[in-house]
């Protein structure tokens, strides 16, 4: 268990190194993208390879001075307002989802016996009217049911 442990920590390196330049990749290639559809960015066609430029990346980074990014504000600032949003919404998804599986489960485990809605009643021309009448006498149709009936109605 502990090989197996070890094995899968000592695999998270490489792994992240290799998402991480996909990730580098990715943006780049996508800029490069977006400028070839703009038509001043169309013109330029001296782009340094991704590896070049993943390269002076890190050198940046291992020399103590990280690159510089699309905007000069500390990063608590850029990031704690978009984290108290996704937060909001975190919390307004968990509130409806509690009460709607609430709502769902209290009904689906209804300890009442279960019965027909209010509303439906055996149709006489199914034929089980009859043989209900038969067995229970004391059963009598609805207004509904007697007018619908095959025979005569006697007054």
């Amino acid at each position: 268990m502990i090989w197996f442990l070890l094995r899968r920590l000592l695999m998270l390196p490489p792994a992240l190194l290799v998402i991480h330049f996909l990730g580098f990749s990715y943006t780049h290639l996508a800029q490069r993208a977006h400028a070839a559809q703009n038509p001043f960015g169309a013109a330029q066609t001296d782009w340094p390879p991704i590896g070049v430029l993943y390269r002076t990346y890190w050198i940046e980074w291992l020399g103590g001075t990280p690159p510089a990014a699309g905007s000069r504000d500390p990063l608590p600032g850029l990031v704690l307002p978009a984290l108290g949003m996704s937060l909001g919404l975190l919390l307004i998804a968990f509130v409806v989802s509690t009460a709607l599986g609430l709502l769902l489960g209290v009904g689906a485990t209804r300890a009442a016996s279960p019965s027909a809605l209010p509303g439906v009643r055996a149709a006489p021309h199914s034929g089980r009217w009859h043989w209900v009448k038969l067995k229970h006498p004391s059963v009598a149709p609805s207004p509904r049911d007697a007018s619908m009936s095959p025979r005569p109605r006697v007054n």
